[in-house]
């Protein structure tokens, strides 16, 4: 059985060994060092759309970051919404759910807060 499974190997390798074999061209009047890994960076980044200066990705970063705030204040209003309706006068519940919203409003005041002042410090910055 070992043998059987030796000779399939050796085959298979001498039946692809030719396929391991890749001829490069070589290019003379190619950039190297910075400029050429500016030019392959801005080929591969070309697709995805993200090609651009700093205050521009920085901007998409913080619109995210926003968006994802934004839709984890919205459960947390949700489920506070829920825990107050659900109460049926327990209080203990209903506190809870109060406790929800106001973390919810504070986190969202911080994070407003200081997206408010990273625009103000960077337009100051920028001179925009």
């Amino acid at each position: 059985m070992k043998k059987g499974v030796l000779g399939i190997l050796i085959i298979l390798t001498l039946a692809l060994a030719p396929l391991s074999f890749v001829l490069a061209k070589v290019v003379t009047n190619t950039p190297t060092g910075l400029k050429a890994a500016g030019i392959n960076l801005g080929a591969a980044a070309g697709p995805t759309g993200l090609v651009g200066d700093l205050s521009t990705a920085t901007g998409t970063v913080v619109q995210g970051v926003l968006a994802v705030v934004g839709t984890i204040f919205f459960i947390m209003m949700v489920y506070a919404g829920i825990l107050w309706t659900s109460a049926r006068g327990n209080d203990d519940q209903v506190g809870k759910a109060k406790n929800i919203i106001t973390a919810a409003i504070i986190g969202l005041v911080i994070t407003l807060g200081a997206y408010a002042i990273t625009i103000f410090v960077s337009n100051r910055l920028g001179g925009q």
